[in-house]
């Protein structure tokens, strides 16, 4: 550890107190809630759904493979999506949706595989207001908060939050993306929504983040078409987002998969996006990580072991 880094820790005194640590569960729900993706670093991510202890002995990595069945084209599948949007389909019309997410994480050396079920739900409860319930897993309490329309659902609010607003102009979405797409937080855009977008994706990935941003768009109830249409559009500027217009979603349903891929040293991720052009909903999304062979073998020594695992999520517009 760097002299100076040692001398700030010698100078701040530090002193436990009695206090107990939050559970893990707590920072997991909260990773996982702002689209239920794993906190990304370069070399390793703490695995979620265990306990702060084992924690220090694993980390979930991010990497994927590359794969000759998708492609860039046909962007026909974004054009598509954008129309549908833009129309004010009924099909595109939603208030609410119930998403469930499963992670898993694979087994490595003397850490045992972990398995989390997360849901979330939103729904209606008045004409101008709609409630959001975050169901964890392991005896994990829910939680349920009423949130106006026209307001971006990032998970359970600290105390004092405020919701994030959704864009309300095909111009401001538009800006929004390709800020993102270049790695940058949009200007004048909610500081919380871009803390959780960079903790849940590499800080360096334009493409993820844009992706995930879209994502957060599109799954907010009762945003307007013309906005929505703006997220496909402006997605087909977005540099290394590929398409595979024949995929399926978790549920097994057709799909086309937006994707991403990035690689940091021996990790990286395959992050899909599915969505349904032909409604233009977004069906849910699905994260790979592996390690490359022998990775872990030769890591750096006291280093923890480079993980691999899953995490998939569904939508379904109940409301």
């Amino acid at each position: 550890m760097p002299a100076d880094i040692l001398d700030r820790l010698r100078a701040a005194d530090i002193v436990a107190d009695a206090g107990e640590a939050p559970p893990f569960s707590d920072t997991a729900l909260r990773i996982v809630e702002l689209r239920a993706k794993p906190k990304r670093r370069i070399r390793r991510v703490v695995p979620l759904a265990v306990t702060a202890t084992a924690a220090l002995a694993a980390s979930l990595a991010i990497v994927t493979g590359s794969s000759d069945n998708h492609r860039t084209a046909p962007f026909g599948v974004l054009q598509a999506a954008a129309a549908t949007a833009g129309s004010s389909s009924a099909d595109g019309l939603f208030s609410g949706y119930v998403k469930d997410t499963r992670i898993q994480i694979d087994a490595v050396e003397d850490v045992a595989a972990q398995t989390s079920l997360l849901r979330e739900t939103i729904r209606p409860v008045s004409p101008t207001e709609y409630e959001a319930r975050m169901d964890g897993h392991e005896g994990h309490p829910a939680t349920t908060e009423r949130r106006p329309y026209g307001t971006l659902y990032t998970g359970p609010l600290p105390t004092g939050g405020h919701p994030a607003p959704a864009p309300t102009s095909a111009v401001e979405v538009r800006a929004a993306i390709a800020s993102w797409a270049a790695a940058q937080p949009p200007a004048g855009g909610d500081t919380g929504v871009a803390e959780l977008l960079q903790d849940a994706y590499s800080r360096t990935d334009g493409t993820q983040l844009a992706l995930g941003y879209a994502e957060l768009v599109l799954t907010a109830p009762r945003v307007a078409p013309e906005v929505r249409a703006a997220v496909y559009d402006a997605l087909r500027t977005v540099p290394g987002v590929e398409i595979d217009a024949h995929a399926t979603d978790p549920a097994g349903r057709p799909a086309a998969a937006l994707i991403s891929e990035s690689h940091h040293g021996p990790t990286g991720t395959r992050h899909e996006l599915l969505i349904d052009p032909q409604t233009s909903r977004v069906l849910g999304s699905r994260d790979e990580f592996t390690v490359a062979v022998g990775a872990n073998a030769h890591r750096p020594a006291n280093e923890p072991p480079y993980g691999t695992g899953s995490q998939q999520t569904t939508y379904r517009y109940d409301y």
